[in-house]
């Protein structure tokens, strides 16, 4: 049985031709991630086009990581940020200044083109390198910006259209792929041709039924569909281990003028609160298994090296060192899932820290804890 075309990603194929591509439809999951925060309506669809990208980006990864995209705005637009990993789990948010019209495009919102940046990076959780491209915020949509990204960094000739509108975003990528050869040129042009059609094939009821009106001259295989879904990896314990970090004095400082620490994640909105009480009789900051070293709370270590020390990573051993400062570089990835390639603020206590370029601004603020991405 043909699943119904909701909450869809189908990949396919030209049978004769070098042509590959990915159709997409996000339902329930673009609603519930529009759900998480207030967005203008300008901001939602360029949020619905982002994750429709991306979701579509990530379809081909390999291995068991993310994708994740950030778009750095000198503009009204401020920050935004989509993940989705191998499993097609996704989540997004947005910061913006200002009023946002409901036809803006991306280069309105984006601004100062110079100032502007996109982050692509392909984050593997199994200890794999990190890749990460930065390009400039050129084109006037997502769909022109990664079309030329795609050409440009990665050699692969693409053509996107993407559409986000009345809690739908949906997705058409085709691909030329590498070793095409002239005979491929004109199934490659008759099927870019499709790009201008999608709006309408896109009320088609399965995925086969829109890839049949997109492509009627051509043989297309379909592979088994795939089901996006939103889902944010925020815990009470990511977040916990993120306030350890800012040291035992500046925890217990806040804990004794407050007694709660709250945190809300910039994903999907969740809070956490923390006390001091005992562990086992509810919500602490406090765990039997770290110690306090020099005023704050590390994991001990098998050397009874401070973990992360140059003493820890010369005691590993040059694989041991790699692990460690990938662990290390881990521990910075706050409960709300802001990526080791995102700058990123704890607002609670005036400090910066520095580690393998990336910047941790961490400021109080009276009213609660919040941990959001931000750019400066």
């Amino acid at each position: 049985m043909i699943p119904p075309f909701n909450d869809n990603l189908t990949r396919f194929v030209m049978e004769r031709a070098a042509v590959r591509g990915a159709v997409i439809s996000l339902d329930a999951a673009y609603r519930e991630i529009l759900s998480c925060h207030a967005y203008p309506t300008g901001l939602r669809r360029l949020i619905g086009e982002t994750l429709a990208a991306v979701c579509l980006l990530a379809n081909s990864l390999k291995f068991q990581g993310s994708l994740i995209l950030q778009l750095h705005g000198a503009g009204t637009l401020r920050l935004l940020v989509v993940e989705c990993d191998a499993s097609l789990s996704l989540r997004a948010t947005a910061q913006w200044e200002g009023a946002v019209t409901d036809d803006a495009l991306l280069a309105d919102l984006a601004g100062d083109v110079g100032a502007s940046r996109m982050v692509l990076t392909l984050d593997p959780k199994d200890g794999g390198p990190l890749y990460q491209g930065v390009v400039a915020l050129e084109g006037t949509s997502i769909a022109a910006l990664l079309e030329h990204y795609l050409a440009k960094s990665e050699q692969i000739e693409s053509r996107l259209w993407l559409h986000a509108a009345d809690g739908r975003a949906c997705g058409l990528l085709l691909q030329r792929m590498p070793g095409a050869t002239e005979a491929d040129a004109a199934t490659w042009r008759r099927a870019a041709g499709a790009v201008y059609t999608a709006p309408a094939a896109f009320g088609a009821a399965d995925a086969h039924a829109l890839l049949a009106s997109l492509f009627p001259d051509d043989d297309v295989r379909a592979f088994r569909a795939r089901v996006p879904r939103f889902a944010c990896s925020c815990s009470r314990q990511r977040v916990a281990g993120a306030l350890r970090l800012l040291g035992s004095a500046e925890v217990e400082s806040i804990l004794a003028e407050r007694g709660r620490i709250g945190v809300d994640c910039e994903f999907c909105n969740r809070s956490y609160e923390f006390d001091d009480r005992a562990p086992g009789s509810g919500p602490s900051l406090r765990y039997a298994d770290h110690t306090r070293q020099s005023g704050a709370f590390h994991q001990p270590s098998a050397s009874g090296a401070r973990p992360g020390s140059r003493a820890a990573r010369h005691a590993a051993g040059p694989h041991g060192a790699r692990q460690s400062a990938l662990a290390t570089l881990r521990q910075w990835r706050i409960g709300c899932g802001v990526s080791r390639a995102t700058r990123v603020r704890l607002a609670v206590v005036v400090r910066r820290a520095r580690y393998r370029g990336t910047d941790m601004e961490l400021r109080r603020r009276p009213h609660a804890w919040r941990c959001d991405a931000d750019d400066r």
